[in-house]
């Protein structure tokens, strides 16, 4: 029996627990999913605010390129990964010191409250991932009626 199967069970517990005090849920463990890659993973820093109905997300992804970055939008979660490529003239190199992050991001973000997907706006700039997301209110979901067997 794996380790991971009774931790998730008692997150899925806790959850229950908490939704039913009307309490925030704790995220998701494949929030914090690191991808398993050869050199250095991280888990990029993230800022939301709200302003004029809309969500503003603020992405730290510095060294990663445009070509190399992953975004996909939900209507309650973004998740945003990607590959910072090591310069091939670093392994030449003599090197003194080594501080400059290199590898794989992934990183699932929940949102407060529900988006237009389709109105997603991103923007690279200096190393920082800007989205803007419009707000709606308006929840997508389908009841289903329930037939006897």
């Amino acid at each position: 029996m794996s380790l991971i199967s009774p931790i998730n069970e008692l997150r899925e517990q806790m959850n229950r627990i908490f939704h039913d005090m009307e309490f925030l849920q704790f995220p998701m463990m494949e929030d914090y999913k690191v991808i398993q890659n050869t050199g250095k993973n991280w888990l990029p820093a993230v800022d939301i605010e709200e302003i004029n109905g809309d969500y503003h997300l603020k992405i730290e992804v510095p060294g990663i390129q445009p070509q190399d970055l992953n975004v996909e939008v939900f209507e309650d979660a973004v998740i945003v990964q990607g590959e910072n490529h090591k310069d091939e003239l670093i392994d030449k190199a003599n090197i003194h010191r080594r501080e400059c992050s290199y590898g794989s991001i992934y990183r699932r973000i929940p949102l407060p409250g529900h988006i237009k997907q389709e109105e997603a706006i991103a923007e690279l700039k200096h190393g920082v991932l800007h989205l803007t997301l419009p707000k709606t209110s308006e929840k997508k979901g389908t009841h289903l009626k329930i037939m006897r067997g």
